[in-house]
């Protein structure tokens, strides 16, 4: 199930310019090992996720316990706005 309520946290860049994201914060929003990450600085209320099919769109969609303002999926990238 999809909770994740801290949506930041406080890291250091490594000299290679990797930082870690917390185990927390990974398993909250269903990150595994391999998965692309966008970091993007804006509303805190926008989910953006790479998924390898629209299924696992829909099963990463299910799983959010907060209302879906609205999302889209462009066959490789999901992106959800969340209503307050």
């Amino acid at each position: 199930m999809f909770t994740c309520t801290a949506t930041s946290f406080a890291g250091k860049i490594d000299s290679r310019g990797r930082i870690t994201i917390p185990a927390g914060i990974r398993e909250g929003l269903g990150l595994d090992e391999g998965d692309q990450v966008i970091l993007q600085v804006a509303d805190s209320d926008r989910i953006t996720k790479k998924v390898e099919s629209r299924s696992q769109a829909l099963d990463f969609l299910s799983k959010i316990e907060r209302t879906v303002e609205s999302f889209s999926y462009d066959g490789e990238i999901l992106e959800v706005v969340l209503s307050e």
